[in-house]
């Protein structure tokens, strides 16, 4: 992905939450990020400390995701060290699991239920 989507997307991201914020709604980080050169800007604007959500999915079987989401995660990690990950779509080796709050990918399991 294009460097300039990158910036932008993370933006989006951002204002919406703090749109929502504005209208008194209280909002869970929804932290994403794509490869290395994402770093320096994906996670500003985020509290230290904070209960955040991480999602997975989409990574599949394909090694090349798996390690840049890996290495973001942890890179994650160490810039925001938060204090609750909300995690969404299959576990990952490299995750703090004493941290981490698990939920099903319901999408899945309403497919499973009708044959698929």
């Amino acid at each position: 992905m294009p460097l300039p989507l990158q910036i932008s997307i993370s933006f989006y991201n951002k204002m919406i939450m703090a749109f929502w914020q504005s209208q008194g709604l209280k909002v869970i980080e929804n932290v994403v990020w794509a490869g290395t050169d994402s770093y320096e800007f994906c996670f500003d604007g985020y509290a230290t400390g904070s209960v955040v959500a991480v999602n997975s999915t989409g990574i599949g079987t394909d090694k090349r995701s798996g390690y840049l989401w890996d290495k973001g995660y942890l890179a994650m990690l160490d810039t925001l060290k938060p204090s609750l990950i909300l995690r969404y779509g299959a576990k990952r080796s490299v995750e703090r699991e004493d941290i981490s709050v698990y939920y099903e990918n319901d999408n899945k399991l309403e497919v499973s239920s009708y044959g698929g």
